[in-house]
């Protein structure tokens, strides 16, 4: 026990994640004085060609450290989740990447109600893809808030927010990692003021400032060849190392991992042809400029880099991509 722990209140948290981006967060409460009393994550999914069962990397993170955990299939109508919520008393709920809406009575049970690690800076990209639609807008700023939640989504009154710059190269991946690393930094600070009886502050958010980061599609990974290649790389970058943005070459799909933006000429190309290949990968024309793709995924093989694909392919100069 550390100088002065004793004389700190402790919270009876109850912990709601499921997302890799939950993972420090929970870590972070597992080895401190607030360690959860119940784990909630979404139930097992299948997943893969074989369509087996998978479970969340917060119930990975349960079981290393034998905490109690439930995960329940609904939220607003289910007495028996009810009922077990109610017999723990949680003075707090932490809800981190959990992806369900939490219901009016959740909300009002804790003391102090729920709080919610959000990762953007907020009223900026409310929703499920924060992350990601930063990187398709091209941002060169995001962060991460943690806010009071109510019933409106991601709407709740900011208590802390850390930012951050982004990188012109930095994937969703990338970026996700460097971001999950805020949570525990944020939710420390918030526990020892309250711990210490220190005030802690509530902000509005600027409802004239609101933005939304929709769930990703299958549609919004087709790469338009036609839209400027600060775009489709901006989209590249979003989506990778998954589900990842996609086109086709000779009837088959192709995903795409990784490209850069080139200075290379593509007069005399339209959208989509191919400029040239070399060493560093395959040159594609784009509405306005052109994109160097370097890694790719074809349909049915491994990730490999485009000028090994190009290469194989036996591709042509002039042949189409999309």
């Amino acid at each position: 026990m550390r100088r002065g722990e004793s004389v700190l209140s402790r919270e009876k948290i109850v912990f709601m994640g499921t997302a890799a981006f939950a993972v420090p967060s929970l870590r972070f409460l597992v080895t401190s004085r607030d360690s959860p009393l119940l784990v909630v994550t979404q139930p097992d999914k299948p997943s893969g060609r074989g369509r087996r069962l998978q479970q969340s990397p917060i119930k990975d993170v349960a079981q290393e450290f034998n905490l109690p955990l439930v995960q329940p299939a609904k939220l607003k109508n289910n007495a028996e989740f009810r009922k077990c919520l109610e017999a723990l008393e949680p003075s707090l709920v932490v809800v981190v990447a959990y992806g369900k809406i939490l219901p009016a009575w959740l909300l009002q049970l804790p003391q102090r109600g729920c709080i919610n690690l959000h990762a953007s800076v907020l009223p900026a990209y409310r929703g499920a893809a924060p992350i990601q639609w930063s990187l398709i807008n091209g941002e060169s700023e995001t962060g991460v808030t943690l806010m009071e939640m109510v019933e409106e989504l991601d709407a709740g009154n900011i208590i802390y927010c850390e930012k951050t710059n982004i990188d012109p190269e930095e994937n969703y991946g990338d970026l996700q990692e460097r971001l999950q690393q805020f949570g525990p930094r944020l939710l420390e600070r918030y526990l020892m003021a309250i711990a210490k009886g220190d005030a802690v502050p509530s902000c509005p958010q600027n409802k004239k400032a609101v933005s939304y980061a929709p769930m990703i599609t299958k549609e919004l990974s087709q790469v338009d060849w036609t839209k400027d290649s600060v775009q489709i790389h901006n989209l590249v970058r979003a989506l990778a190392p998954k589900p990842l943005a996609y086109t086709s070459f000779r009837g088959r799909r192709l995903k795409i991992v990784k490209t850069s933006l080139s200075t290379g000429e593509s007069a005399g190309f339209t959208a989509g042809k191919i400029v040239g290949t070399n060493e560093r990968g395959m040159l594609v024309a784009c509405g306005n400029g052109t994109l160097l793709v370097q890694e790719v995924i074809p349909q049915d093989r491994a990730r490999m880099p485009a000028a090994s694909f190009a290469a194989g392919s036996a591709m042509r100069t002039g042949e189409r991509v999309g």
